[in-house]
């Protein structure tokens, strides 16, 4: 038997089965590497009746060769006094639950803050007062699949859910809190997916430009719904992308906006010329960086969503959510005759695979793509509007787009003052967006 060094173990490649070695040195000390390459420290010992007893060191990456040695030689110590390290592991992993353990998981998780509020809502909503009340080391696949099979009407939710609980058994493997490859979610049946693919028709598209239009004239609500729709058809950002836009962003001369954040981190956003007259148009607000500012001071609007419901019920439209605006610029982009790799660049897609088919993409080649997508979109609404004048060519007062009845009634927002467009002067805004009104 060698004794373990570093060399040694970086020099052992791993095969279809566990390979055992044992170290000269320290007696009872042994490495497994596993067929999956991880290579973990472990001490081989009987306690004191006799019991032969294996218990985790640590995975090697973790610890180095030393101080895996310290601790196994710190444990024969306990040994020859009469203790048992192994059966003080598993009564220390047994007092443990789910919910304290996942405490820590969310505390010390390197992710961005947003998914781990996100993570946090689903475990307090779905799993704090079920699964998380059982101790971490004896939660099994049945519970897991027991639980899952309760919640058929959030089948999304649910499969969600045990996505991110397999995260957190995996991180209690590696910390050496459960027995490795016990994760309980493995081999979870989960629900059948449903791919959702929503994107506005031409005759949605036209109704929802005449939809804001309206609003625009009208003073239905804040000034800032409208443009912020508008903008993210333009360009397929993200809600939160172009809800937090900064001014600071934006490069008028590159027409492109550099975000520092981003659900894939920090990325380009193409601006087509349609998209940079709207960026110009609007209004800066004293005091505030955001492009698409909300009602506390110097903060950036936020609910958009039950204004944007109430911009389809005026148009007509109906199961259509925000996100969809960013599958309808793809499929704008699909009509002008783009590449699916060249679109997923304007759009910041970051899976492996996607990614590595696009990275040799430009910038330059990029923005023509918006260019040629705001093009196209603009193009159809100019299309769509000479259509009705050469309709009503006789009656000047009927130029304006019609929109087609709404399924269900439309009322204005009476939370806002009308006529929400606020106007400077002498740089200052004198009507500050009405964001709380419009969420």
């Amino acid at each position: 038997m060698p004794k373990i060094t570093k060399k040694l173990i970086d020099s052992i490649n791993p095969t279809s089965f566990d390979q055992i070695i044992f170290d000269t040195e320290t007696r009872g000390l042994g490495l497994k590497i596993a067929p999956s390459g991880r290579k973990t420290f472990f001490l081989k010992y009987r306690n004191s009746y006799g019991r032969q007893r294996k218990p985790t060191i640590g995975t090697h990456g973790d610890l180095t060769v030393d101080q895996a040695r310290k601790i196994a030689l710190d444990w024969k110590v306990q040994i020859a006094q009469g203790g048992d390290p192994s059966a003080e592991k598993q009564a220390a992993r047994a007092q443990q639950t789910l919910n304290e353990f996942a405490d820590a998981y969310f505390d010390a998780a390197k992710k961005k803050q947003s998914t781990k509020n996100m993570e946090r809502s689903y475990y307090e909503t779905h799993l704090r007062g079920t699964l998380g009340k059982l101790p971490l080391a004896d939660v099994r696949q049945a519970d897991v699949q027991a639980w899952i099979n309760t919640r058929s009407n959030t089948p999304g939710a649910a499969n969600r859910t045990v996505s991110m609980l397999s995260a957190i058994f995996n991180e209690a493997e590696r910390q050496q809190q459960r027995d490795p490859n016990s994760n309980p979610c493995k081999g979870v049946k989960k629900y059948a997916g449903k791919s959702r693919e929503r994107y506005l028709s031409r005759d949605e598209y036209q109704r929802l430009d005449a939809a804001l239009d309206q609003i625009e004239q009208d003073g239905l609500m804040n000034y800032i719904v409208a443009p912020a729709i508008r903008f993210a058809l333009l360009t397929g950002a993200r809600r939160e992308e172009f809800l937090s836009l900064k001014w600071q962003y934006i490069d008028f001369v590159s027409q492109t906006v550099q975000l520092p954040d981003s659900k894939t981190g920090p990325r380009k956003l193409y601006l087509s010329q349609p998209a940079i007259a709207l960026l110009k148009k609007l209004p800066r607000v004293i005091g505030n960086p955001y492009v698409f500012p909300g009602l506390k001071p110097g903060d950036h609007y936020h609910n958009l969503k039950k204004p944007f419901k109430k911009v389809l019920a005026l148009a007509g439209i109906d199961d259509f959510r925000i996100h969809d605006l960013r599958h309808t610029h793809a499929s704008w982009g699909i009509l002008a005759g783009l590449s699916t790799n060249l679109i997923a660049k304007t759009l910041g897609h970051a899976q492996a695979r996607t990614a590595e088919r696009y990275a040799h993409i430009g910038d330059e080649t990029a923005l023509v793509a918006a260019e040629r997508v705001g093009r196209e979109m603009t193009q159809e609404i100019a299309r769509h509007r000479l259509r009705h004048l050469a309709r009503d060519d006789d009656d000047l007062e009927d130029h304006a787009v019609q929109i087609s009845p709404a399924p269900r009634s439309f009322a204005p927002d009476h939370e806002q003052s009308p006529g929400a467009f606020p106007e400077q002067t002498s740089g200052v805004a004198r009507s500050q967006p009405q964001d709380a009104a419009a969420a």
